[in-house]
């Protein structure tokens, strides 16, 4: 169970890197930005080291559960970061002609990240049983 849910949380974390992260709404039109245009590149490499270990695991060798675990926390981080961030420019822009919100790109990055924290933690678990 712990490579499964490695390699999902992991591809939520890729998907939600390239999704966007945040979004700006006007009266001509909303503009978005991606989350390869900031701190998307570093979840997109995180998410590569989680899905990597997965595939791992998937082999029957759940080893680098630490590695999984360490890169899914700094992944939801980076989310929780940024979610905080947007937010808090988003209140500041905000007015009767402009609406700024938070992405869905983040929201999934930081689901793929507990995804994967959990899956890192029954990697651990498989290892010490094994």
């Amino acid at each position: 169970m712990g490579p499964t849910l490695s390699l999902i949380g992991g591809g939520l974390v890729i998907l939600g890197s390239f999704l966007p992260w945040a979004t700006v709404t006007s009266a001509f039109g909303s503009v978005s930005k991606s989350g390869t245009d900031g701190d998307g590149q570093i979840t997109l490499v995180l998410a590569l080291v989680i899905a990597g270990i997965g595939v791992v695991g998937l082999m029957g060798r759940p080893r680098f559960w630490l590695i999984s675990l360490i890169a899914g926390c700094l992944a939801a981080l980076v989310a929780v970061m940024d979610i905080i961030d947007v937010s808090r420019t988003a209140g500041e822009v905000e007015s009767a002609y402009l609406d700024a919100s938070v992405g869905i790109g983040l929201w999934v990055v930081l689901a793929g990240a507990v995804v994967a924290v959990v899956g890192a933690w029954f990697l651990r678990a498989g290892r010490s049983s094994a």
